[in-house]
């Protein structure tokens, strides 16, 4: 299965991901949330998502935008990219974003965008200690989350949690927490694309290039802070 998260309303990169996935033969594509926010492409994003995902989950600019999550916590660029997504998407994409859960488990599997504690305060996990607080309050064997942008794995082993790098063996006797990264506003240095794979008992990290000067103009052109366009360009 693949995870995919923080798509930002970018219909280029979303694209080129889920081609990506489609060419490895992988059908279970899970949501991690932040479909819209910040990208030229809210209702495309939507609608994507609801027809490929098998399950997905909401993220705080989703919640924002349904009016569900106050926007105390935002700064100015992203408030103006909320208020302008509002205005643009259809009644029906702003009813599904409205539905989905702050959680989701699948098995052994917990999906959250943010952090099983306290999923609607949108906590980020950056670290091992905040990685370890969140392992230890979840039961699951992995907890799949995004809300960072940047792709990252920790293992809880014998009560001990340490940083993995990709791709690394799913071991029997270890848990597990895994952010996924950005599919459309990557922020640690590398504007690629990408997602996270689960296969064959093993868990990789994907990147792809995508057009983003093509995203980046859209933003531009459609009113939206034109810094927008300039971090895609650059990851950051």
């Amino acid at each position: 299965m693949a995870f995919i998260s923080d798509i930002h309303g970018n219909l280029e990169a979303l694209e080129k991901v889920l081609d990506l996935t489609d060419h490895m033969g992988l059908k279970q594509i899970l949501c991690l949330g932040d479909i819209v926010g910040y990208g030229p492409d809210p209702n495309q994003c939507v609608e994507l998502i609801s027809q490929t995902c098998l399950g997905t989950v909401a993220g705080n600019h989703d919640w924002a935008v349904a009016g569900k999550t106050p926007l105390e916590d935002f700064n100015t660029m992203a408030r103006k990219a909320i208020y302008w997504t509002r205005t643009k998407l259809q009644p029906w994409n702003l009813e599904y974003l409205a539905s989905l859960p702050l959680t989701l488990t699948m098995g052994d599997m917990l999906l959250v965008h943010a952090s099983p504690i306290m999923p609607h305060q949108w906590i980020y996990i950056m670290d091992p200690f905040s990685a370890s607080l969140a392992l230890e309050r979840s039961c699951h064997k992995m907890i799949m989350v995004g809300h960072s942008h940047v792709p990252q794995a920790y293992r809880m082993k014998r009560k001990k949690v340490e940083t993995l790098s990709f791709p690394f063996p799913v071991e029997e006797e270890a848990r597990y927490l895994v952010n996924v990264g950005s599919v459309g506003q990557p922020r640690d240095g590398d504007p690629r694309a990408c997602c996270v794979v689960l296969e064959d008992g093993e868990i990789r990290l994907e990147r792809i290039s995508y057009p983003a000067h093509i995203t980046a103009k859209k933003i531009k052109e459609k009113g939206l802070p034109s810094i927008l366009g300039i971090r895609i360009l650059e990851g950051w």
